[in-house]
């Protein structure tokens, strides 16, 4: 089980991102792994350490793949699609999450998380690199490979911060 970091008592982040990516111990372990700050954050996200939880597991079968989990900005709006200061922000982070990617090794790669999306142009910027994807609300989960067998988002309502499950087909 991994989880995002909290923060240093004596830090200006005063909440953490509330990641946690957790693999069964007989089908994967997790080999590596890092915590990835977003570098641009607004209104109460700007003291939560929000980010990319990332790590690389390894299967039974020898084969690794990566894994990143990501909590991103939040709108506090009434409105809807957003004020665009928060718009703005949570822009910045899904092209920050897409660069994470470019520089990942070739692997298949499942990112999942709460995305707060708010329009088609956001949901774009992430869709573009992956084959595949699931969306219930404000959360989502990516694959490059066909790898997901069962997603469970875990939320009857179809709002935010429930888990996101997924079952992972190695063939």
């Amino acid at each position: 089980v991994l989880v995002s970091p909290s923060p240093d008592i004596l830090d200006t982040q005063w909440g953490d991102s509330g990641l946690v990516t957790a693999v069964k111990s007989t089908k994967l372990r997790i080999v590596e792994y890092e915590f990835i700050p977003f570098y641009d954050k607004i209104s109460i996200d700007s003291v939560s350490q929000k980010g990319i939880l990332k790590c690389k597991v390894l299967d039974n079968s020898g084969n690794n793949l990566i894994i990143l989990n990501t909590h991103a900005q939040a709108a506090y709006v009434n409105t809807w699609p957003d004020d665009g200061l928060h718009e703005n922000v949570r822009t910045k982070q899904l092209k920050q999450i897409v660069g994470v990617i470019d520089k990942s090794e070739k692997l298949p790669i499942i990112l999942g998380g709460d995305f707060n999306f708010r329009t088609d142009k956001e949901l774009e910027i992430v869709s573009k690199i992956f084959k595949y994807h699931t969306i219930n609300s404000l959360d989502a989960i990516f694959t490059t490979n066909k790898l997901l067998t069962k997603p469970d988002f875990n939320n009857p309502f179809g709002s935010d911060h429930y888990s996101l499950e997924i079952t992972i087909s190695s063939k």
